[in-house]
C-alpha cells in the first residue's frame, strides 16, 4: 500500500538516533519500512521503561494523530531504520472516510491504551504519573 506510494516521505535513521521525543506534538506518524525501533516512557526522577520494540510493517506515533495529545513515548532507532512519514493532513483525510461508530470505538481504545500505559509505568516505577494535557 504505502510502501509503493512515492507521495509519502521516507526518512532514514541510524542506530541510536531519536525519531521523536515523549511529549512532542504529534504532527506525523511513521510506518517502519525496515529496521527496529524502541519505544520508551520516562518518569521524572526514575529510569525510562521500554514499552515495545517494533519493526517492519508496524506504525509508531499514530496515537497522537488520533487524539491530538502529546506523544506518550520516545522512539529511538535500534538498527538502521527507514520509515514512511504519514502527515497529519493525510492521516485525517483517510480517517474522515471512516464510519463514525468505528472512529468512536478507535478513539475509546486509544484513550484506554494511554490510561493502561500510565498505570503500568506507575507500577514499574512506583511513582505517580501526572495526567496528559
Amino acid at each position: 500500500m504505502m510502501e509503493n506510494d512515492q507521495s509519502f516521505k521516507r526518512l532514514r535513521f541510524n542506530p541510536g538516533e531519536t525519531i521523536f521525543e515523549e511529549g512532542d506534538t504529534g504532527l506525523v506518524a511513521y510506518m517502519i519500512s525496515f529496521g527496529k525501533v524502541k519505544l520508551t516512557r520516562g518518569v521524572e526522577g526514575s529510569k525510562s521503561h521500554t514499552l515495545a520494540e517494533v519493526g517492519a510493517g508496524e506504525t509508531i506515533g499514530e496515537l497522537a494523530l488520533f487524539d491530538d495529545r502529546p506523544r506518550m513515548a520516545k522512539a529511538v532507532a535500534m538498527t538502521a531504520t527507514e520509515v514512511i512519514e504519514i502527515a497529519y493532513d493525510e492521516f485525517h483525510q483517510r480517517l474522515g472516510v471512516m464510519d463514525p461508530i468505528m472512529k468512536g470505538i478507535v478513539l475509546l481504545m486509544i484513550k484506554r491504551v494511554r490510561h493502561f500505559t500510565d498505570e503500568v509505568i506507575e507500577e514499574k516505577s512506583d511513582r505517580k504519573i501526572p495526567p496528559h494535557a
